[in-house]
């Protein structure tokens, strides 16, 4: 569980840098060429595809979670399962409206 928790907080952190790094290419010169304003794309596109594939992963913590409350088993630290839960919100949030 914590290796999950631990994915999913870094995944967690890519989103809000991916949604940072969408906000200043928005806010770019209009006559500026597209991904100008940062020059490092191999790790511009790691941090959107880990951004991205965050939603999947605090889909499996959150599922994981319901199963160790079903079989009545410890959850271990609160804090991954918790920002796993608020996160989901904020993206389901941020994706569908």
């Amino acid at each position: 569980m914590r290796f999950v928790a631990r994915l999913s907080l870094i995944c967690n952190l890519a989103f809000l840098a991916t949604i940072i790094l969408r906000y200043q290419e928005l806010q770019a010169k209009p006559g500026a060429a597209v991904g100008e304003a940062l020059q490092i794309q191999p790790l511009v596109a790691t941090m959107v595809i880990l951004g991205y594939s965050a939603i999947l992963v605090n889909c499996l913590v959150i599922v994981w979670v319901c199963i160790r409350l079903i079989q009545r088993k410890s959850l271990g630290a609160a804090w991954g399962w918790i920002s796993a839960f608020l996160f989901l919100l904020a993206q389901l949030f941020y994706f569908f409206f």
